[in-house]
């Protein structure tokens, strides 16, 4: 189902250019505000950032994979006085992911609805999981299944590589 929603949803969006001002708002939003709420969660008297992504941790209740920074870069953290990510507890660790998260979030939801492309981009969503998720979910179900559970396997063969 997963496969035959993105198998349709990419070209679906490409077509009616949702797809390029959806990644567009997207980029910006990670940027900006995603940017914004990490660096300060990671600021030693942080107001609010940690409280947030606190609170956005404890409604999802999942860890985020950590990524380990280079030396370089916790080097250029330090400069700033900021936290190193690679220091904070799991706890911590979720916090300020989610902080970032959250922050990209706030920022993603106006730009794509005031360009439109929030309706535009749930609209090709709904219609390609409806059809081409429904469409390979109900092949996959079917006992002369060809190649949707095969399709299905390698999608989640290729999610659950670490």
């Amino acid at each position: 189902a997963i496969a035959g929603t993105v198998i349709m949803l990419v070209p679906l969006s490409y077509v009616d250019n949702t797809l390029f001002s959806f990644v567009r708002d997207f980029v910006v939003s990670a940027l900006v505000g995603g940017g914004a709420l990490a660096a300060l969660a990671l600021y030693p008297q942080d107001p609010f950032a940690n409280k947030l992504g606190s609170a956005v941790s404890d409604k999802v209740k999942s860890d985020i994979p950590r990524i380990t920074l280079p030396d370089a870069v916790t080097a250029q953290l330090a400069e700033l006085e900021l936290k190193s990510p690679n220091d904070l507890t799991t706890a911590e660790y979720n916090s300020y992911s989610f902080a970032a998260i959250s922050g990209t979030v706030l920022l993603l939801v106006p730009f794509a609805y005031l360009d439109g492309t929030l309706f535009a981009f749930v609209r090709d969503f709904v219609l390609s999981a409806l059809v081409g998720g429904g469409a390979l979910a109900a092949l996959a179900l079917s006992p002369d299944d060809p190649f949707a559970n095969k399709l299905g396997g390698t999608v989640m063969g290729l999610l659950n590589k670490e």
